[in-house]
């Protein structure tokens, strides 16, 4: 028997309930409508960088449908999904060289988008087949989260290249509403035994047409920061700093730090504490060290430097530096510049 992981653990990214409201609004319902008794506020929905939790989610679906009395639900919202939709790892996928690399990166941090969700692909004589499954009963919920997540895959091969047609195999009965959708979407059937979506086998090595060998690197690397960040096997501390480093002054307070830790506040101060460690203390070495590069290797002015690490008065800036490093900001850029000659 599968273990049920913890539903009110905030690990469902904001990019997919704000995805699933504006749906809604296509329907008349408005955003508080649909919050209505689910937990989530619009307030949370505006931080881009949220999450919510399964439950939460859950909650939000299961009211959409009572709202609308629309099974089509799931077909409406992956016809509106974007791979940019999937954040950091959309980004991945649309600059990968080739489907091959594409279906490693999603195999690898699929669990940063979904933790019901599981994936795998192998070939099959002149078929590339990717295999989905659940890890845990969804319930209610599983029609949905397939046919909201195959139907946007076929946009996005669409994408890629159309020349590829995909075939999509379902192991439950067509249901009505999918007659008014078979003219917008490739094969599907239904009553199979497995949920697999397929392409012709030489799809694997077509060279995609947005492949950048740079962005894509950029992305897979923002995605194993996010990973890291939710590896409970890393300490506290360095898990903590993966979440502040490269923000640019767009850090976040305690509160909502622990949030995306997947903590509450107490329990983050209690592990920082027994590491040793600060929340402030951590905050301020972060923003010393990307002080040091900026001064070091730009040419910004201080008080756009100051703005980029969230100060809003330069001269509390000058101060944090001089308090930081024993000298002011000035002062060390002109060292460096001179160590550096």
């Amino acid at each position: 028997m599968r273990e049920l992981p913890d539903l009110k653990r905030l690990v469902v990214p904001v990019a997919y309930p704000r995805l699933l409201l504006e749906v809604l609004d296509e329907h008349g319902i408005s955003a508080g409508q649909a919050l209505e008794s689910t937990g989530i506020t619009a307030t949370a929905l505006e931080d881009v960088d949220a999450r919510i939790s399964p439950f939460q989610f859950a909650q939000l679906v299961v009211r959409a449908g009572e709202l609308t009395h629309n099974p089509a639900l799931g077909y409406e919202m992956g016809w509106r999904m974007s791979l940019t939709s999937h954040g950091d790892l959309g980004q991945a996928l649309l600059a990968s060289a080739s489907l091959a690399q594409a279906l490693s990166i999603a195999e690898r941090f699929l669990p940063l988008r979904s933790m019901a969700l599981h994936m795998t692909h192998h070939l099959a004589g002149d078929r590339l087949q990717v295999l989905f499954s659940e890890r845990f009963d969804l319930g209610p919920l599983r029609r949905f989260s397939f046919e909201s997540l195959l139907v946007g895959l076929t946009r996005a091969v669409r994408l890629f290249d159309g020349e590829f047609l995909p075939q999509v195999d379902l192991d439950w009965p067509e249901p009505a509403y999918h007659d008014a959708w078979r003219q917008r979407l490739p094969c599907f059937r239904f009553n199979q035994t497995r949920i697999v979506f397929s392409l012709p086998a030489q799809a694997l090595t077509h060279p995609l047409p947005m492949a950048d060998r740079v962005a894509a690197e950029t992305a897979i690397l923002r995605c194993e920061r996010e990973m890291s960040v939710f590896n409970t096997r890393h300490s506290t501390v360095e898990r903590l700093r993966l979440l502040l480093q490269g923000r640019r002054g767009d850090y976040p307070d305690l509160e909502t730090a622990a949030q995306r830790l997947l903590l509450s506040a107490r329990t983050l101060k209690r592990r920082l504490q027994e590491e040793g460690q600060t929340y402030q203390a951590l905050l301020d070495a972060v923003r010393l060290q990307e002080a040091h590069r900026l001064l070091l290797r730009t040419e910004l002015r201080l008080e756009e430097i100051a703005h980029l690490l969230g100060y809003a008065n330069p001269a509390n800036f000058s101060r944090a530096f001089r308090h930081w490093s024993g000298m002011p900001p000035s002062v060390y850029r002109q060292r460096g510049d001179a160590i550096e000659a």
